[in-house]
């Protein structure tokens, strides 16, 4: 039932995103951080990465500035990572539309000359400023300490931070030279003072390249963490850090810690407390300064079904039409909706929106194979509809269509 409740929330969410008869609100200057972690290769677990994309599209109907980040363990977990190595994990993060991700533990475990790969094959850049190389010359992995994205004149930094218990929880091997030697370190030592000064000079220098907030993704945790290593402890050892976005020990949360200057500081998790994917975390930082976290999918799917209302009347506020469309969404008949657009198909047989409207519509009744060849119809018609094919790829994954599953992934990797 969750699985079916997210799903077709995925599907509500997308119903915005399709018409162009559909008139866009002005849009919010708050910047949105939607975040995961943890993932473990979960494609289709929760709401998927189909959902993740679509919640970022519905977040970006309705704010300028919205950002997708992931804080570790993403690549491994399942046999679609062990089998490609994470390569097909990073090919569906890109498409997802990440922006930066952590490196957690289990993104070294299939050594570090396959990481440097995957760092070059991610659209999205990965980020730890913990993270260094003590060999000669220079590392083949790509990443950087930290990125600043401007956001309309407000900067924020996203800094990353990566557990130094990676060395205990992959394998300490594969950091070592030919000769045993460690070649790459976490800035670990016996008090933890080694990482919060790491952590405390990156956050330092982004300041003073004039960031006005600091983002920290971390793979750090706190439940049956070694002690000093907790994103606990870095934020009460450090100052200047907003907000934290966590990962690690898979808890989901919403809290505030106190930093070195006693200021109280966001620190949030996604986790896996009802599962894989089950929820997005989602942080905000408002016009006024205000920053405040929640975890998205879990306090927000009862507002996107009540939505629905909104949606279907931007179709034509004042039309007869509009009112019958959204009373058919109300009690779950949509026969008379369904009718409408049969009638509209008659009259203009050309206009790919009327079909991708009664895909929607189908499928959010749970008529999966009528939705699939609508959305086929719109995107025939239309082969730059977007949403369509979007929206025929969540239909597929509900559907677990074998028969289907190239064209999913050539939809899905377009």
């Amino acid at each position: 039932m969750k699985k079916l409740l997210a799903l077709l929330l995925c599907l509500v969410m997308v119903l915005g995103l399709g018409t162009t008869a559909f008139a866009a609100d002005a849009k919010s200057n708050d910047i949105v951080i939607l975040h995961t972690d943890d993932v473990h290769c979960g494609v289709t677990d929760g709401m998927g990465y189909a959902g993740v994309a679509a919640y970022k599209a519905e977040m970006q109907q309705t704010h300028n500035y919205v950002a997708l980040v992931d804080c570790g363990d993403a690549i491994q977990g399942e046999t679609v990572g062990t089998l490609s190595a994470g390569a097909y994990i990073v090919d569906i993060m890109n498409e997802t539309g990440y922006d930066f991700a952590a490196f957690g533990n289990h993104e070294f475990d299939y050594k570090l000359p396959q990481l440097a790969k995957l760092t070059k094959q991610a659209k999205y850049e990965y980020l730890a400023c913990n993270f260094k190389y003590l060999g000669t010359g220079t590392t083949d992995i790509t990443y950087k300490p930290y990125e600043i994205v401007d956001y309309g004149g407000t900067k924020v930094a996203y800094i990353g931070i990566a557990t130094p218990e990676s060395f205990s929880k992959s394998t300490p091997a594969y950091f070592q030279d030919e000769n045993g030697n460690y070649i790459y370190s976490f800035c670990e030592d016996d008090d933890g003072s080694a990482l919060y000064k790491v952590v405390q000079d990156t956050v330092d220098e982004v300041k003073k390249a004039g960031a006005d907030y600091v983002i920290a993704l971390a793979h750090l945790g706190n439940e049956g963490i070694t002690d000093i290593w907790t994103s606990k402890a870095v934020i009460a050892n450090t100052t200047g850090i907003d907000a934290m976005l966590d990962g690690h020990d898979h808890e989901t949360l919403t809290m505030k810690v106190a930093n070195k200057d006693g200021k109280e500081i966001i620190l949030a998790e996604a986790g896996q407390a009802d599962g894989k994917l089950a929820t997005i975390g989602k942080l905000t930082i408002k016009e006024d300064g205000t920053i405040t976290s929640r975890s998205a999918v879990q306090a927000e799917m009862t507002d996107f079904i009540s939505s629905m209302d909104n949606g279907y009347s931007r179709i034509s506020p004042e039309s007869d039409r509009s009112a019958r469309m959204r009373d058919a969404a109300r009690t779950y008949d949509y026969d008379e909706a369904i009718s409408d657009l049969n009638k509209a198909a008659k009259l203009n047989p050309n206009l790919p929106c009327i079909y991708y409207n009664r895909g929607n519509l189908f499928a959010l009744s749970g008529r999966f194979p009528e939705a699939f060849e609508e959305y086929s119809h719109a995107i025939a018609l239309d082969p730059g509809l977007a949403e369509a094919y979007f929206n025929r790829g969540l239909v597929q994954i509900y559907m677990k269509d074998t028969r289907k599953v190239h064209s999913m992934s050539s939809t899905f990797h377009r």
